[in-house]
């Protein structure tokens, strides 16, 4: 097996081929007619290069995240009122229960008859 490289000459292959990376890059620059390099510049796996993000930067969208976060939820707070502890539930009368019990069994009734029941 005359293919296995040493760990030393797998680094320099890696240097190497992010060398090129980087002129492929500024050719395709210079022949663009701009002078800075594109905005997709490929790493050594393949895949698109991320982004580095200074810790201001996160800062202020973690600051800006958190206050439409709490104004959305002061809007939702007075909109909605919640029940005090001591309150009772809504109680219906014993005639709006009837009327609601009518009324679903008036609804089953229908669907049985298109079923054909």
């Amino acid at each position: 097996m005359a293919n296995l490289l040493s760990l030393e000459q797998l680094k320099q292959a890696v240097e190497v081929k992010q060398r090129i990376a980087e002129l492929e890059n500024r050719l395709v620059g210079i022949l663009s007619g701009t002078t800075s390099a594109p905005t997709s510049v490929t790493t050594q796996a393949g895949h698109g290069g991320r982004r580095v993000m200074s810790p201001e930067s996160r800062a202020r969208i973690v600051t800006a995240h958190k206050a439409r976060w709490a104004k959305f939820h002061a809007a939702k707070k007075t909109a909605a009122p919640k029940k005090e502890a001591g309150q009772k539930r809504r109680v219906y009368t014993p005639e709006a229960k009837a009327r609601m019990v009518a009324a679903v069994k008036a609804r089953w009734a229908r669907e049985r008859a298109k079923k054909g029941r």
